[in-house]
């Protein structure tokens, strides 16, 4: 077997048999690694991706959380490997003390844990190592929702025009058929028809499935 520099070796016929290509992660070999196979003629035979037992993965990320001051909030990730597992939360980029488990779990909530709004701070992620390596996560925020409506506070202030406004979550502001709640899921404009996905509807008794809203055509990768 002959493990292959990705940059310098070159595979030939003469070198026939089972060959191991490590997969570049950034600046650094990752341990999953691509196994090849080859017949007597070069032609190749079998491919299969090897993952060495104990690899550290992240099988869950933490995820975006709403909270009202001076209430709970929790984040929570998954490791998949072998253990043990050593955990470290951070607050952009800074351990936080004593936050070294699974859960990042707040009891009472202060103004200076809430991001401010997107692209804002703080945010929060999670280093995690075992004997293989280390893993961080990708970055969440927890947002303000001192209505506690499922929206944040910062898409109250610039859809309805204050931070403490009352939203109707299951109400429609623009008339696009889709709620104000599902349009602050989706990333969109609830005082905008025009910005809203696509989607597919019942349509009748009969069960029908429709598109909506209906266009005469849609581009691919366009969402339904």
């Amino acid at each position: 077997m002959k493990s292959l520099s990705p940059s310098t070796d070159i595979w030939t016929p003469a070198m026939r048999g089972c060959l191991t290509l490590l997969a570049l992660a950034g600046a650094s070999f990752s341990q999953a690694q691509t196994s090849l196979s080859h017949d007597a003629a070069g032609n190749r035979a079998s491919q299969a991706v090897v993952t060495p037992p104990g690899l550290l993965v992240l099988r869950v990320q933490p995820v975006l959380q709403l909270a009202a001051q001076g209430g709970p909030a929790r984040f929570s990730v998954l490791a998949g490997g072998t253990g043990p597992f050593t955990y470290q939360w951070l607050k952009d980029g800074v351990p936080i003390p004593d936050a070294t488990g699974d859960v990042l779990a707040f009891a009472n909530t202060q103004a200076a844990d809430f991001t401010s709004g997107p692209g804002g701070t703080p945010k929060y992620a999670v280093r995690i190592t075992n004997a293989s390596g280390t893993l961080s996560s990708h970055s969440v925020e927890l947002y303000k929702d001192s209505l506690r409506q499922g929206v944040p506070d910062w898409w109250r202030h610039q859809f309805f025009g204050s931070s403490t406004a009352v939203v109707n979550p299951a109400g429609d502001l623009d008339g696009d058929g889709v709620s104000n709640l599902q349009e602050y899921r989706d990333g969109t404009a609830p005082d905008s028809s025009a910005s809203r996905f696509g989607r597919l509807i019942l349509n009748g008794p009969a069960g029908m499935v429709s598109p909506f809203p209906v266009r005469d055509t849609y581009a691919p990768g366009t969402p339904v």
